[in-house]
């Protein structure tokens, strides 16, 4: 084409690859310790996660046991109130079979 239009030719100079340059094992060594050290921040990450978390579901379950007494608790004054309740009916319904026999308007 250069020689067509009266221009001189001149070759672009680029790399190639060398294979003899390029060293598999030293590429793998830095990808292992790049590995490495994402997995330690992972690790890292992933403990803090877990701590805090793991002091969320205890606080959680302390809340849970408080909860489950303190409803054991009002059932227990619950049943203590009805039975006063029940006590206190059956003592008026003795009372007032009597009360209703004494006729005061006979007197």
């Amino acid at each position: 084409h250069c020689e067509k239009t009266g221009q001189e030719y001149t070759p672009v100079v680029f790399n190639s690859f060398d294979p003899g340059s390029y060293s598999l094992e030293e590429t793998h060594e830095e990808l292992k310790e790049e590995l490495k050290k994402e997995k330690k921040k992972h690790d890292s990450e992933l403990k803090e996660v877990e701590k805090k978390y793991n002091s969320r579901i205890n606080m959680l379950h302390d809340q849970l046991a408080t909860t489950k007494m303190i409803l054991s608790r009002k059932e227990k004054l619950l049943d203590q109130v009805q039975q006063q309740v029940a006590e206190k009916q059956k003592a008026q319904e003795t009372t007032a079979p009597a009360q209703a026999t004494v006729d005061p308007s006979s007197s």
